[in-house]
């Protein structure tokens, strides 16, 4: 007897679509600034690759300096 089982395919993929970002950098000081990213301003999630998903709308803060 055949058994045929549905197995997941490598290449199913969800439909693509276009994601806006924003970034933006301020200074705080003469040597350093404050950076600013908003991700995915639509905040839709999305299959970037095969099973590995991406969150919606994610910001983060981060300093940069020089010396």
């Amino acid at each position: 007897m055949l058994c045929l089982l549905k197995q997941d395919s490598t290449r199913e993929f969800s439909p693509p679509w276009l994601s806006f970002d924003l970034s933006a950098q301020a200074p705080l000081f003469r040597n350093v600034s404050l950076l600013v990213y908003l991700e995915n301003l639509g905040n839709r999630s999305y299959e970037k690759v095969n099973r590995i998903y991406q969150p919606g709308l994610t910001f983060r803060l981060g300093l940069s300096a020089s010396f």
